[in-house]
């Protein structure tokens, strides 16, 4: 295994440690109520649908297909896939945030943040030429613009739907 991907498993597991840290601090400030618990059941049933159906069709097309990206990526792709139609699930059915949360702020700010150093690094994989590797998008160069997408997906939703319930307040 490459110093790269060692470090890319070692950020993402110290990653994980520091989100399940500040879940734990937050689940007695997080409350939803049961319209909200419900809403997000049925976002993960079709989060998990959309991955089965995306794993599925992966399997089938994977050998009869040449894919132009690697194999690890469409993985992971496929479990953005699965984590934005979650997002935008909840996002839409007012079940993102808890009924008493209103620092919607520091969230975008995150996922602005993220998003701009992701586009920083694909910019800097096209300028260097190092997207693709014998006509292939690695792992190691295809997160970014991934991630970027996710990223964007994210926000632009977040600010979709604030700029949806602030007109609907006013009328």
């Amino acid at each position: 295994m490459s110093s790269y991907k060692i470090g890319l498993l070692f950020g993402f597991t110290i990653g994980l440690i520091v989100a399940l840290i500040f879940a734990i601090k937050q689940k007695k400030r997080v409350e939803y109520d049961e319209r909200q618990m419900s809403i997000r059941g049925r976002g993960y049933c079709y989060s998990f649908i959309t991955m089965m159906v995306l794993g599925f069709t992966y399997a089938f097309i994977q050998e009869d297909v040449p894919l132009p990206v690697s194999p690890g990526l469409v993985i992971i792709i496929m479990l953005l896939l699965s984590g934005t139609v979650l997002n935008v699930y909840l996002i839409f059915h007012d079940a993102y945030w808890g009924y008493k949360y209103t620092n919607f702020v520091k969230y975008i700010f995150i996922f602005i943040t993220l998003f701009l150093l992701n586009l920083f690094m694909t910019a800097k994989s096209v300028v260097d030429h190092k997207m693709f590797q014998n006509g292939i998008l690695g792992l190691s160069e295809g997160l970014y613009p991934v991630l970027t997408v996710f990223f964007l997906l994210l926000t632009l939703n977040v600010l979709f739907k604030m700029f949806l319930d602030k007109n609907r307040k006013d009328d």
